[in-house]
């Protein structure tokens, strides 16, 4: 997993030097706003920063998602006003929405640990079983090597000297 860890570096600059993207927590859910990147865009994150209240503004009302899940790809608004002081602006945005409720992470971040703890819990298993550790082939009878793969016996009685 660690050969990982450059392409997704790589891949997530290169994302932000074409889209802004701002994160938020609201009612139980994370939201994403990912913004396409241009010269109002970048002058409305700056002049009025987004926060819940804009994802909910910019969400249609007749959204349906799926188990919480709320994706909204590509959509744009031509001439987003907005207020910075008493000055009126225009924005062209081009946006997508995100929102995952806090479950779903925590069920998706936990399915990583809980396969690394059976997979140690069925090693365990086996080897005070006297099964073999890479096959779980009955071991108790061979005391050298597993017969079925060849793996070597960790539970080999010593040879005590006649």
């Amino acid at each position: 997993m660690k050969w990982l860890a450059l392409p997704a570096a790589i891949l997530i600059l290169w994302l932000h030097s074409y889209f802004a993207i701002r994160v938020f927590s609201h009612e139980g859910r994370v939201l994403l706003l990912v913004l396409r990147s241009n010269d109002t865009t970048e002058s409305w994150l700056r002049r009025n920063p987004p926060n819940a209240d804009t994802w909910e503004a910019l969400r249609p009302y007749k959204v349906k998602g799926l188990a919480g899940v709320v994706i909204l790809p590509g959509r744009r608004i031509p001439r987003y006003e907005y207020r910075s002081g008493t000055t009126l602006w225009l924005a062209d945005l081009r946006y997508a929405l995100l929102a995952v409720p806090y479950w779903l992470l925590l069920l998706l971040s936990a399915a990583p640990a809980t396969v690394a703890i059976a997979r140690a819990s069925r090693a365990r298993s086996r080897a005070t079983t006297g099964h073999c550790l890479t096959c779980g082939y009955d071991l108790r009878e061979s005391h050298d090597r597993c017969p079925e793969c060849g793996a070597a016996n960790p539970n080999q009685p010593d040879d005590a000297p006649v």
